[in-house]
């Protein structure tokens, strides 16, 4: 497995610009507010834009969630961005076009955690990627090809399953059926950080 793509030495990501940097404010149906501040921009002389939601410094558990979707797209507050600030972790996403969406998808990566070790400070800042059907495919190839991230929750096309179970154990099996996707994750996450590795 080759990840030796750095997006820091990619010459077609070396120029990040913001267009928006502002806090917004969300109230969910169950009443509770969401602060969060928004950055939106792209890197000039590519086609990729980027939208990261920061969670307030007081809720951030140092990490970024990162969603790919079948279709290059952005949005400002969907369920996978309030899933993500309610979680305290920074929410990222970005459009993928091009044979190598996953470059793209790197540097976003790398420019998001860069950020966040601005905004919050120094210490360990963990990133994953996951998405669903082609999303799952776009992670798959983001994680074969770069150590930007430090997880992935893919859910593959036409089985339902996703390839990490969030059963409570501690190794990575395939889970069948329905999938969990918060459950997932926030075990994922704390798999990364005990170290546990795929058997």
């Amino acid at each position: 497995m080759n990840k030796s793509y750095d997006p820091r030495h990619d010459p077609a990501f070396q120029r990040p610009v913001i267009d928006v940097d502002e806090w917004r404010e969300r109230y969910l149906p169950d009443g509770t507010r969401i602060l969060y501040r928004c950055m939106q921009g792209g890197f000039d002389g590519t086609g990729v834009q980027f939208t990261l939601l920061f969670p307030e410094k007081d809720s951030c558990r140092r990490r970024f969630h990162q969603c790919l979707t079948p279709v290059s797209g952005r949005q400002t507050m969907g369920p996978e961005a309030t899933f993500a600030l309610k979680n305290g972790a920074l929410y990222v996403e970005n459009s993928q076009e091009g044979e190598n969406a996953w470059k793209a998808n790197a540097a976003v990566a790398d420019f998001s955690r860069r950020e966040a070790l601005e905004i919050y400070g120094p210490s360990r800042f963990y990133g994953y990627v996951y998405g669903g059907e082609g999303g799952a495919h776009r992670a798959l190839a983001c994680i074969e090809n770069s150590s930007v991230w430090d997880g992935a929750a893919l859910m593959m096309p036409g089985t339902g399953a996703i390839l990490f179970d969030a059963g409570g154990s501690d190794s990575l099996t395939l889970k069948d059926g329905a999938v969990d996707l918060p459950r997932t994750l926030t075990a994922l996450e704390d798999w990364v950080e005990r170290g546990v590795r795929p058997s």
